[in-house]
C-alpha cells in the first residue's frame, strides 16, 4: 500500500470515529421500550368440561299408609263392620308407617358447557347447562306384627322394603360472581334442576293359624312402584380457577330439590293348604296404600373446563 493510500485510510478511520462519537450520545440518551404487556386473563366466552364428585339425599323420610281393602265375606276373618275381628284391618294397621332412607351417598358425573360475559372489569354473568349420571340407591326396610284381636293370639307378620334411586340428574342454570383476583372467580348459582328417578315397595305378610287349623297358611304379597322424570329448581355457589390461558379448575355445591313423589301399593291375603278352618285361595284380607317420598338432595363436585376465547393480548 503506498504513502498516499495509508494517508487516505487514516483521513476516513479518524472521521467515522468523529461521527460516531455524538450518535453514542444520542443513543444513550434515547428512553429504553418497554416489553410487552403480559395478555390479560378474560372470562368472556364459551366454554365446555367434565365434572365428577359426590350425592346424598336431604331427604330421608319415607312414609306408607294403607286403608283396608275388600275381601270374600264369607270367610272367617273377612268382617269389614267388626274392626276388631277384620284381618283386613289388622293388615292394613301394620302396613301403616314411618321410617328412614338414609342419605344413600353415591358419585356423580358427567359433563357441562356454558357462556360467561365478564363487565366492569371484575363481574362476571353467564349460563351453564350441565347433566350427570348418578349411582345413588337408598333402601329402607320395615317389620311389624299385628294381633287380631278377635283371633289372639293369633298376629299378621308384615315387611315392606322400599328402595329408591336417582338415575341421572341435569341442570340449566344462571352463574353470577365477582373475580376475587383476575384469576379467580367466586359466583352464586340457580336455576332449573330435572332427573330420573324411580322407587318401588315390596310388600309381604303371612299368618299362621292356631294348631286347630295346622298345614294353614295364609300370606300376602304386593306392592308398587314409581318412575319418571321430574322438573324441579336447583340452586348453590363455588369458585373457579384458571390456571393457564385456556383451562379452569372449579368446586362446586349445589343443592337440587324435584319435589314429592307418591304411588299406589295394594296387598292381597290369601290361604292355602289343609281344609277346614279357613277357604283356600279366596281372599281373606287386602290393603289399599300409598308410598310418599321426596327427592332432593346435595352434590359436590369438582370440573375442569376448557375455555375457548384464552387470555386477550393489551393494544399499544
Amino acid at each position: 500500500m503506498g504513502l498516499g493510500m495509508r494517508k487516505s485510510v487514516r483521513i476516513i478511520a479518524g472521521s467515522l470515529f468523529l461521527f460516531a462519537q455524538p450518535l453514542g450520545a444520542l443513543a444513550a440518551d434515547l428512553p429504553l421500550k418497554a416489553p410487552p404487556p403480559a395478555p390479560v386473563v378474560s372470562w368472556s366466552g364459551w366454554y365446555a368440561g367434565l365434572n365428577a364428585g359426590g350425592v346424598w339425599s336431604n331427604s330421608n323420610g319415607v312414609a306408607h299408609s294403607a286403608v283396608e281393602g275388600p275381601c270374600n265375606t264369607a270367610v272367617v276373618g273377612c268382617s269389614p263392620g267388626v274392626p276388631a275381628a277384620d284381618l283386613g284391618t289388622a293388615l292394613a294397621a301394620g302396613s301403616t308407617f314411618n321410617t328412614s332412607l338414609g342419605t344413600g351417598a353415591g358419585f356423580i358425573g358427567g359433563g357441562q358447557f356454558g357462556y360467561n360475559w365478564q363487565f366492569n372489569g371484575r363481574g362476571v354473568v353467564g349460563f351453564e347447562a350441565d347433566i350427570a349420571w348418578a349411582n345413588q340407591p337408598r333402601r329402607a326396610a320395615f317389620a311389624s306384627s299385628t294381633v287380631i284381636p278377635a283371633f289372639a293370639p293369633t298376629a299378621d307378620a308384615y315387611n315392606a322394603t322400599i328402595t329408591s334411586h336417582l338415575d341421572y340428574l341435569g341442570t340449566v342454570r344462571g352463574r353470577l360472581g365477582f373475580l376475587a383476583t383476575p384469576a379467580f372467580l367466586l359466583y352464586g348459582t340457580g336455576g332449573l334442576a330435572y332427573g330420573a328417578v324411580r322407587s318401588s315397595t315390596a310388600e309381604t305378610a303371612l299368618i299362621t293359624p292356631p294348631a286347630a287349623c295346622a298345614g294353614v297358611v295364609c300370606s300376602a304379597s304386593g306392592g308398587g312402584s314409581f318412575s319418571d322424570t321430574r322438573v324441579g329448581w336447583t340452586a348453590g355457589a363455588g369458585g373457579e380457577w384458571k390456571f393457564a390461558p385456556n383451562w379452569s379448575l372449579k368446586l362446586e355445591y349445589l343443592y337440587y330439590d324435584l319435589g314429592r313423589a307418591n304411588y299406589a301399593t295394594s296387598l292381597t291375603q290369601t290361604c292355602s293348604g289343609a281344609a277346614g278352618c279357613l277357604f283356600n285361595g279366596v281372599v281373606i284380607g287386602s290393603t289399599a296404600g300409598a308410598t310418599s317420598l321426596r327427592y332432593t338432595g346435595s352434590i359436590a363436585r369438582f370440573g375442569v373446563n376448557w375455555h375457548f376465547n384464552g387470555p386477550i393480548a393489551a393494544n399499544y
